[in-house]
């Protein structure tokens, strides 16, 4: 699985009142850890790429979510009791029916029982660079920008209640967590699943 930096180095430095080349190293990092919290709120990875899963149908047999959303399409759904999955496992497409914004695979007839039965691979994801998830997915672009500049301003005290200067400043309180804001620009997109993973 490919991990795609929700943001740049030079998006970030906007937003930022003091930081120079030499911060570049600890902002790269923070950018990642941030992209990993973004996609753990999401329920899901960033990434655009081609994925092969196996799933558990639900009890009644009918339907499996995928893990990666937006889902652009499936390549192939294979089913077999056996776990081989080999060429004569492929269903015909009347079998199934893919629901993109849920990311739910819907059957037309009756799965066998069985762990890890089904197979599919599909196309999923949001960007394959962070240049086109600045493009497509800006809102996220942006919440990672928050997250980052705020994880900056307090990366000496992170755990601490700071304390406000005779001159203004800030005020922390708290521990750092995930920001308000960030969280309301992401929930739109954020995956909120009951089923068979």
């Amino acid at each position: 699985m490919t991990i795609i930096p929700a943001t740049t180095v030079a998006r970030v430095r906007l937003l930022l009142v003091k930081s120079g080349a030499e911060d570049d190293v600890l902002l790269t990092s923070m950018i990642a850890a941030v992209t990993l919290d973004i996609e753990a709120f999401l329920g899901y990875p960033i990434s655009k790429e081609v994925r092969t899963e196996e799933y558990t149908p639900d009890l009644n047999g009918h339907y499996v979510f995928l893990r990666v959303l937006p889902v652009d399409g499936i390549t192939e759904v294979r089913v077999d009791t056996s776990w081989v999955f080999g060429s004569n496992s492929i269903v015909p497409a009347d079998f199934y029916r893919l629901d993109r914004e849920v990311g739910a695979v819907f059957f037309t007839s009756e799965l066998p029982e069985g762990f890890r039965t089904v197979r599919v691979t599909y196309l999923a994801g949001i960007a394959t660079s962070t240049t086109d998830l600045i493009n497509v997915a800006p809102d996220i672009a942006m919440a990672a920008d928050l997250q980052v500049a705020e994880e900056w301003r307090r990366k000496n005290d992170p755990g601490s209640t700071g304390r406000q200067g005779p001159r203004g400043g800030h005020s922390w309180s708290g521990e750092l967590r995930m920001l308000q804001i960030v969280k309301d620009r992401l929930t739109p997109r954020r995956r909120l699943t009951v089923g068979s993973m």
